[in-house]
């Protein structure tokens, strides 16, 4: 029954797919959509893949064949996602972040292909490492003037990273809990960046005012 959770907590994705909704309505920023196109990929192969945690024929019924596949498809999508969201938050302009993005996705694919999971990790700790270097007068800028919101997203990335690291390594019951936990904190990270990114950009290219309406 705690499984349920496992699908439940992806609700958690609803802020910051609320975010990016509306940061396109304020700033009409086609990156926004492009993200909002990967969360929505990502949540549907997870969904598939953590049904089969689900013991319940009634709620969905997957063939044991395809387990591999939505397996495959849930990690890859998941470090892509990741990827391309951090590219995102730090301001990397189109069409950088689009290049940048379907590089490092279809280096995934090849490493998840042959289950390289040492060097995905580290091909993710590298490429955010490398994002905030060249992006740092925007990590500068963030802590200078949203310090609070800062603070809150480094929090939810520290509390998701141990969430992973700790049901990688643990029994089957700790790891429903766990990476539940992942899911919540892991959105609530994503969506706290995305605040950060709408108000910097709010903030250093305000939008002008749009003229009053009369009609309803």
């Amino acid at each position: 029954m705690t499984a349920i959770w496992l699908i439940v907590t992806h609700c958690s994705s609803l802020f910051p797919i609320g975010c990016l909704v509306w940061n396109y309505k304020i700033r009409k920023e086609k990156e926004s959509l492009f993200l909002i196109t990967r969360f929505l990929y990502t949540l549907f192969f997870s969904l598939l893949y953590h049904s089969y945690h689900v013991n319940d024929d009634e709620f969905i019924n997957l063939s044991d064949n395809n387990k591999n596949v939505w397996t495959f498809l849930d990690g890859q999508q998941s470090s892509a996602l990741i990827v391309s969201t951090v590219l995102y938050c730090c301001r990397i302009r189109e069409p950088w972040l689009y290049i940048i993005a379907y590089a490092i996705d279809t280096l995934l694919l090849v490493l998840y292909f042959f289950d390289l999971y040492a060097v995905i990790i580290y091909l993710l700790i590298i490429t955010i490492f490398i994002t905030f270097v060249l992006k740092y007068k925007t990590i500068i800028r963030f802590l200078k003037f949203f310090i609070f919101t800062c603070i809150t997203c480094i929090i939810f990335c520290i509390a998701s990273f141990y969430c992973y690291f700790y049901y990688s390594s643990t029994s089957y019951e700790e790891y429903i809990l766990y990476h539940s936990l992942w899911h919540i904190f892991i959105f609530l990270s994503a969506g706290t960046g995305i605040i950060l990114r709408l108000k910097l950009n709010n903030k250093l290219y305000p939008m002008s005012n749009r003229p009053t309406l009369n009609s309803i």
